[in-house]
């Protein structure tokens, strides 16, 4: 069975499913500080200690005080701390 994913048409077998949905992440996608704390396993008061303290994953403010993060961003801090 065949579904339309933005435009794109993706056939049924997950493989193809995958490789749409890997399409979608190309573009910056922005997540608040509690959707991160999500994905790093950590609480939303540890990033905002660890950005306080300039440590922690790159971020950036949109309007005054909402703080977001790319998952691009999250992987690459990740990454630097696995070596």
């Amino acid at each position: 069975m065949a579904c339309q994913h933005f435009g794109t048409q993706v056939a049924g077998d997950r493989h193809d499913f995958v490789v749409a949905q890997v399409g979608v992440l190309e573009q910056p996608m922005y997540l608040n500080r509690e959707q991160a704390a999500a994905i790093l396993h950590v609480k939303p008061k540890t990033l905002a200690n660890w950005a306080s303290q300039g440590k922690g994953p790159r971020y950036r403010k949109a309007g005054g005080r909402v703080v977001l993060y790319t998952l691009g961003d999250l992987q690459a801090w990740v990454d630097e701390r696995a070596n």
